[in-house]
């Protein structure tokens, strides 16, 4: 993070202000090194702070990397920034449940979008039957 993002950072040293892509490619090496879900917040925190518009690819990826970690009200409060995109959320949620074999959570996230009119697609039921 310090190497991109840093005061010393490539970025700043570049005069490039961070965006999105930016912060997908950290939390990518977040997922990969085992760095922790607290790290991902931060990051997240930080897009928020600098006013980075946060596309659906890193709520989906920090969906994920909260659902791997079992921290679910942080994984479905951020999914909550992709209200116009539920779909994506909801099967971002249903991934980490199909990574975790979590099938009753799995079922709870397909009986909540039914309920609240979202239509699951192919993509949700095969993550919930995984």
């Amino acid at each position: 993070e310090a190497l991109l993002l840093g005061e010393n950072g490539i970025l700043n040293a570049k005069g490039i202000r961070p965006e999105n892509s930016s912060f997908l490619l950290l939390l990518e090496g977040c997922r990969k090194l085992g760095k922790s879900w607290e790290k991902v917040c931060m990051l997240i925190e930080r897009m928020e702070a600098e006013q980075i518009k946060i596309e659906p690819d890193v709520v989906s990826l920090a969906i994920q990397i909260y659902g791997e970690k079992r921290k679910w009200a942080l994984a479905e409060s951020i999914a909550e920034k992709l209200k116009s995109r539920e779909i994506e959320a909801y099967n971002a949620l249903l991934l980490s449940c199909a990574r975790l074999s979590d099938s009753k959570r799995a079922v709870d996230y397909l009986v909540s979008m039914k309920s609240k009119g979202i239509r699951p697609n192919v993509l949700s039921y095969n993550h919930a039957i995984r």
